[in-house]
């Protein structure tokens, strides 16, 4: 479309827009709106980085016993990444920080898994004892009715505090040297506690 200028009278050949006849280019505000999610995102790394050591970083290496309970300090983190999505629009910055508030809310959801895990496998552990007692003493009550001669042999057994019984059973023996590790001590006797199962006795 020809345009003719109004100060010199002469026909112009440049093409204008039907969308945006006066011309105006939108690299600067797109460049500037960039720039604002950029800063916004950048201003909030103490969260970010906060969410990655507390709660990515222990999810990714199963130690699920590290990652916070507190249901107040999830609530915070995740309403703060909801903020910074709210202010932001650069689709990249959006996906980056939908993936880093998905981490958040995944490794809160995981610790809660484990603890699932750890209380199926303590019911489970509890019935196997006592489905065994029950054969034991039955098997008992067998051996007493029978006139049998034989050797006797004495034994001395142990018994762990169910703590520890659990912690071998979820988690396995700890190297030598090393003793048991006082987090997942004080991990699994918040479990038993809350199953009304006394940890140490």
């Amino acid at each position: 479309m020809a345009s003719r200028s109004l100060l010199s009278g002469l026909l112009g050949t440049t093409s204008r827009s039907l969308n945006n006849p006066v011309g105006a280019s939108t690299t600067s505000v797109t460049q500037s709106s960039t720039s604002i999610d950029y800063d916004t995102v950048t201003t909030n790394m103490q969260v970010i980085n906060f969410i990655e050591e507390n709660y990515g970083s222990h999810s990714a290496s199963k130690d699920y016993h590290n990652i916070s309970s507190d249901v107040i300090v999830y609530n915070s983190m995740f309403n703060n990444i909801q903020n910074i999505l709210n202010k932001i629009t650069t689709p990249e910055l959006v996906t980056i920080i939908t993936a880093i508030k998905q981490l958040l809310t995944s490794s809160f959801n995981s610790l809660s898994l484990h603890k699932n895990t750890i209380v199926q496998n303590i019911t489970i552990s509890t019935l196997n004892n006592q489905i065994q007692e029950i054969l034991n003493n039955k098997n008992r009550d067998v051996l007493l009715k029978q006139n049998t001669s034989g050797n006797l042999a004495i034994t001395q057994s142990f018994t762990l505090a169910p703590v520890y019984n659990y912690y071998i059973a979820i988690y396995g023996m700890p190297l030598q040297g090393h003793g048991f590790n006082p987090l997942k001590i004080s991990y699994i006797s918040e479990i038993l506690s809350s199953l009304d199962i006394d940890p140490f006795n």
